[in-house]
């Protein structure tokens, strides 16, 4: 039997116009104290030409396999890498974040208790520099109050089973990770999230118009929708993402 530790994790990068900061995500995942990875890089309709520069840089690394695809959005251009994951474990990161070395050493020993490790995150300016952290110290008390209420899981620090991602939701252009973690959490799967900053999540000018916030939350919703349970918190989380869908659509309309 494979123990847990000694089993191939399979890495997805997908890109589209990320082209000039994807380098930084790549180096920090090979450069990993746990060497036992393979790396799915997906370019969703980027430049063909800046995808074979990419390619040619990293040839030196038997682990990256990269692939170029016409558009089709990030949800199945994600279902799309993960058909190519030949690893039972898989963990993805933001062509904009990056890894610190021991991010998977620390994590996947985690992964004989719970079904879905995370971590905490830290942020930093275009120039690198720490401007704060995202954590729930509360989380791993909790931790379906904390998904349900607020997505408390940066998708960039989730290592989880490839059976479990397969059931990522090709219907969901946006907010795609909370209906996984929404899904997952219906089916009595766990959680807990390592708490050290072993990401860290570069926080540009925001660029989501208020258009897309209100898409953003119409497939928060759906998730809600399409996992309910009559509980407290399910019916708490369902009222506060309503509201705050309904705030986003009339600020389209005024």
């Amino acid at each position: 039997m494979v123990m847990v530790g000694d089993q191939l994790v399979s890495v997805i990068i997908c890109y589209y116009l990320e082209q000039e900061i994807v380098y930084s995500a790549i180096d920090s995942v090979i450069c990993q104290s746990y060497d036992n990875l393979e790396i799915i890089l997906v370019c969703d309709g980027g430049d063909k030409d800046y995808f074979e520069n990419l390619r040619h840089h990293y040839h030196f690394d038997k682990r990256i396999r990269a692939y170029w695809k016409t558009n089709s959005g990030l949800t199945k251009s994600l279902l799309f890498a993960i058909e190519k994951c030949k690893g039972d474990i898989i963990a993805r990161i933001d062509a904009d974040d990056t890894w610190v070395k021991r991010k998977i050493e620390y994590q996947i020993p985690y992964l004989e208790r719970y079904d879905v490790v995370a971590s905490w995150i830290s942020q930093e300016d275009r120039e690198g520099r720490k401007v704060g952290s995202y954590i729930d110290i509360n989380f791993n008390c909790n931790y379906q109050r904390s998904l349900l209420l607020k997505n408390s899981i940066v998708h960039s620090s989730v290592l989880l089973k490839k059976e479990q991602y397969k059931r990522l939701n090709s219907r969901f252009k946006y907010a795609q990770d909370y209906a996984l973690w929404i899904e997952l959490l219906s089916k009595g799967m766990s959680f807990y999230i390592v708490e050290k900053e072993l990401v860290k999540r570069k926080i540009l000018p925001d660029s989501i118009g208020v258009r897309k916030r209100s898409q953003q939350q119409y497939y928060v919703l759906l998730a809600l929708i399409l996992n309910f349970k009559f509980n407290f918190f399910y019916i708490l989380a369902f009222v506060k993402h309503f509201f705050r869908y309904v705030f986003y659509l009339f600020s389209c309309v005024y």
